[in-house]
């Protein structure tokens, strides 16, 4: 198990509050990750910058275990009894709100989110994480 996190990040977006956001949410040192860049335009020209971070299976686990905690019971209930909408083969994709990470919470989000990849998993796997038993 592998994963990533995209990160799209607007002109007018604080990269470096974003990325503290992401660290202090995840416990994730990204001085020591491989962090991709790329300085893309928008539609109208406006600076837009990429962002993949590749992820350990300890990055991953450490992440579903702080969803399990910080979700709230609708948001965890929801993405369990849709999980298969977020797979793709034994892929899952979670896209997870960017202001609410920046404010310290956790929720889903389908518009400008801060996207979570995990590959080589089951859903089966995720469901048992998320709900605390992956013993």
């Amino acid at each position: 198990m592998r994963g990533e996190l995209n990160i799209i990040i607007h002109a007018t977006e604080d990269i470096n509050r974003i990325l503290a956001a992401v660290k202090n949410m995840f416990d994730i040192d990204l001085a020591r990750k491989n962090m991709r860049r790329r300085d893309l335009s928008g539609h109208y020209g406006n600076p837009i910058i990429y962002l993949t971070i590749k992820l350990s299976s300890s990055d991953v686990k450490n992440i579903l275990s702080v969803m399990r905690e910080k979700l709230s019971e609708e948001d965890r209930n929801y993405f369990l009894n849709t999980i298969d909408e977020y797979f793709h083969k034994s892929t899952v994709y979670i896209r997870l709100d960017k202001q609410r990470l920046c404010q310290g919470r956790l929720s889903l989000v389908e518009e400008d989110p801060i996207k979570i990849v995990i590959r080589n998993v089951n859903p089966s796997f995720i469901e048992k994480w998320l709900t605390g038993d992956e013993n």
